[in-house]
């Protein structure tokens, strides 16, 4: 396997939603804690966050989490079906 870091800020993740016309705003939103000593049972707790409002539902999702799905959507056309040229483009030209 070959890891590459990439890193984005929040501000990053914030613009490509709000630029696609989405509300993104800081929300409660609910956040599952188990109880240690018992793998079915837990709690939420109302944990403020950057949101990004569902256009079908209305409500407030996690902003990290749609911004993670939003890059592996985009990883495949992103890098694993580039151009012919923009991989000959890497290697030197010269002899």
């Amino acid at each position: 396997m070959i890891h590459v870091d990439l890193n984005f800020t929040e501000k990053d993740a914030i613009a490509i939603f709000r630029n696609a016309g989405l509300e993104v705003r800081m929300a409660d939103i609910p956040v599952w804690f188990e109880y240690p000593h018992d793998g079915d049972s837990g709690h939420d707790e109302m944990i403020p966050m950057w949101s990004i409002t569902n256009p079908h539902t209305g409500k407030p999702e996690k902003l990290k989490e749609y911004f993670i799905k939003y890059l592996e959507q985009k990883k495949a056309d992103l890098f694993l079906n580039p151009e012919k040229l923009d991989i000959y483009n890497l290697f030197d030209k010269k002899l």
